[in-house]
C-alpha cells in the first residue's frame, strides 16, 4: 500500500496533458458533429450509417430480440422446429425470426398500419412502437410456452421450509415459468388496451373534423339561400345525430312572401330522397 503520510491534499496538482474536453465544432456539421460528440473514429461512420439504415427499418428493433442458437447446448433444442440441418451455431433463431416477421405483419394489418415500404409511416409510428412491444412479449410467451411443454407441467417442487434438523420440504407449487407467462398475458393485455385507445382517439378526431366539415357545408348552404335573396332563421335549423340538415324552414322572400323550403344535402335532395321541387 503506498505511504500517503505528508501530503498535502490542498496542494494544486497539474492536470493530465490529456485532451478530454469536446473540441470547437461551431462550424462542424453531419458527421463531423457526430464523430465529435461521441469521439468516435472516422472509419466508424459507414457502420454508424449502416446500423441507422437497419433500426430505422420496420423489423429493425427487433434485431436483438432472437436468440443466438447454441446448438446442442441451447435449452429449447428439443422443441426446436428448425431442421438439423440448418442450425448453424452462433446464428440467430430461425424460429423466433419466423415468429417475429409473421406476428408483426399480422398485427399491422389489424390496425391498419401500412407496411409496403422499409420504413414506417411516421404517423404510424406510436402505434408500431406499441406493436413491436407486443411482438416481444409474444415471442417471449412462446419461450416460457416452450419451457412448458419440456417441463410436462406448470407445477414444479419448490423447496419451501427446513426444520432445525435441516430436513428440507419440499411443496408442489406454480412454476416459475408458468407465472412468467401469466405476468406476460397481463403485459400484452395492458398493450392492446393501449393500442385500441389510439384507435379511439383518433376516431374521436376524425368525429371532430366531421363536424366542423359538416359545419362549413351548412354555412355554405345558408351563404348560397342569401344569394337567391332569401332570408332564413338559422336558429330553427335542426339535424339528425349524423349532424345532417332534418327539418323544413318557412323561408320569407324579399317581396313579403314566405313559402316552404327544405334544407338539402349534398346530393340536392332531401334526407328522403324529395327533391325540392317536389315539396314545394
Amino acid at each position: 500500500m503506498a505511504d500517503i503520510t505528508g501530503i498535502n491534499v490542498n496542494a494544486p496538482v497539474a492536470l493530465s496533458s490529456t485532451n478530454t474536453g469536446l473540441p470547437d465544432v461551431s462550424n462542424a456539421t453531419g458527421n463531423e458533429l457526430t464523430m465529435n460528440m461521441w469521439g468516435i473514429k472516422p472509419s466508424l461512420v459507414k457502420e454508424l450509417s449502416n446500423m441507422n439504415k437497419v433500426y430505422s427499418s420496420k423489423h429493425g428493433m427487433f434485431a436483438a430480440v432472437p436468440i443466438v442458437c447454441k446448438g446442442p447446448d441451447c435449452a429449447y433444442k428439443d422443441v426446436c422446429m428448425v431442421s438439423q440441418a440448418e442450425r448453424t451455431v452462433g446464428q440467430r433463431c430461425p424460429m423466433e425470426i419466423a415468429a417475429i416477421l409473421s406476428r408483426y405483419e399480422q398485427w399491422c394489418a389489424h390496425f391498419d398500419i401500412n407496411t409496403v415500404q422499409d420504413v414506417i409511416d411516421s404517423k404510424d409510428l406510436v402505434d408500431a412502437t406499441l406493436i413491436k412491444d407486443l411482438v416481444n412479449i409474444e415471442v417471449q410467451i412462446l419461450r416460457a410456452e416452450n419451457k412448458i411443454a419440456l417441463n410436462g407441467d406448470f407445477m414444479s417442487d419448490t423447496l419451501l421450509d427446513i426444520d432445525k434438523k435441516c430436513q428440507p420440504y419440499y411443496g408442489k407449487i406454480v412454476s416459475p415459468e408458468a407465472e412468467f407467462l401469466m405476468s406476460l398475458q397481463d403485459k400484452k393485455i395492458k398493450i392492446l388496451n393501449q393500442l385500441n385507445a389510439t384507435r379511439k382517439d383518433k376516431a374521436a378526431d376524425k368525429r371532430k373534423e366531421s363536424a366542423s366539415d359538416e359545419a362549413i357545408r351548412i354555412f355554405q348552404q345558408v351563404k348560397e339561400l342569401e344569394k337567391q335573396q332569401q332570408i332564413i332563421n338559422v336558429s330553427d335549423i335542426e339535424f339528425d345525430e349524423n349532424g345532417a340538415v332534418v327539418v323544413e324552414e318557412n323561408v320569407e322572400n324579399q317581396d313579403g312572401s314566405s313559402e316552404i323550403n327544405t334544407l338539402m344535402n349534398d346530393s340536392g335532395g332531401d334526407l328522403d330522397g324529395t327533391s325540392s321541387e317536389e315539396i314545394s
